[in-house]
């Protein structure tokens, strides 16, 4: 797998980060977006997403890294994803036992996700109607990155 990198500028700047395999066939494995403002020194990551076919294989892993570290050299200190939140009941049991395709388990999988890669939740944004979503705002900080 190799990493190909795109950048735009467009309103502030976007950092695109597609997976490509090692082969003649140059299939795309996954990819993973940011954008980020200069002069506030933040960034909104945009998409992280990975082939069915592809996964657990450290590729998400590998593509939200490189993302975080050029992002980093751009003197980003800060980092928001937003997350749709499951329900508290589609979470109780046992999460993933269903082997990822039940309802709310894939906020719950981005969830831990992120959590191994020190973001937090920082804010629940609660729906004005009963059949909407909740979001939820995680953020990571930079500052003490190394």
């Amino acid at each position: 797998m190799r990493l190909q990198h795109y950048a735009t500028a467009s309103v502030g700047w976007h950092v695109l980060l597609v997976a490509v395999a090692n082969d003649d066939d140059n299939k795309v494995l996954g990819y993973c977006g940011a954008t980020y403002a200069p002069s506030h020194r933040a960034a909104q990551l945009d998409s992280l997403g990975v082939d069915e076919a592809h996964r657990r294989q450290g590729i998400a892993s590998a593509l939200l890294k490189e993302v975080e570290r050029r992002l980093y050299e751009r003197q980003v200190t800060q980092i928001d994803v937003v997350l749709r939140a499951p329900h508290a009941s589609r979470l109780e049991g046992k999460p993933g036992a269903d082997d990822g395709r039940g309802d709310g388990y894939a906020e719950y999988a981005a969830a831990s996700f992120l959590q191994s890669f020190d973001y937090q939740p920082v804010q629940r944004v609660e729906p004005s109607s009963t059949d909407a979503d909740a979001f939820e705002l995680w953020s990571k900080s930079l500052n003490n990155k190394k």
